[in-house]
């Protein structure tokens, strides 16, 4: 089992499952729209070793004319079985650590012009949670706030994550 992602359904975002590493197993989730691609791996699968903290990884990748800001400080996470919100305190982006016990406004920068990967750009983002990796069989969700893109602020939906299978 794995944690897929969900959303409801909304007339501007869906999720996709894509391709996410050799042999396209296991597909890996994916939020798109407003042009825009959010990639989650969230490496709480029966078989992964890391624990505490959380982490994720949010792959973002857009067209090339596309210029975003992300604060990822203001991501984040709601177990279902708890009620308290879990606010991400520790994000690496490339050589970039930013620990929320020293600076809670960072922006990160995000372009269309980020490191091409078979044709794509894309930027990655690690986030970690001051909580213990949920189980696959765990629903819980993510709030992804902090996105503007081309000056819009892109308010995407609450992605709900359970258990489930993945295709192949």
């Amino acid at each position: 089992p794995q944690s897929l992602a969900s959303i409801e359904q909304t007339e501007n975002w869906n999720i996709e499952p894509i391709c996410g590493y050799e042999g396209c197993y296991p597909l890996v989730d994916t939020l798109v729209g407003n042009n825009l691609r959010v990639r989650f791996d969230t490496f709480n699968h029966q078989y992964s070793r890391v624990k505490n903290p959380f982490s994720m990884v949010l792959t973002f990748s857009m067209p090339q004319s596309y210029e975003c800001t992300f604060s990822p400080l203001s991501t984040q996470i709601k177990k279902n079985e708890e009620s308290k919100i879990f606010a991400s305190n520790f994000v690496s982006y490339g050589s970039e650590k930013i620990d929320s016990t020293i600076s809670n406004q960072k922006i990160i920068q995000l372009s269309g012009k980020g490191k091409p990967i078979q044709g794509k750009k894309y930027q990655a983002v690690s986030i970690q949670f001051p909580t213990v990796t949920p189980a696959p069989q765990e629903t819980f969700q993510l709030f992804l706030e902090g996105l503007v893109c081309n000056g819009e602020n892109l308010r995407p939906p609450v992605v709900t994550f359970s258990e489930g299978m993945c295709e192949w």
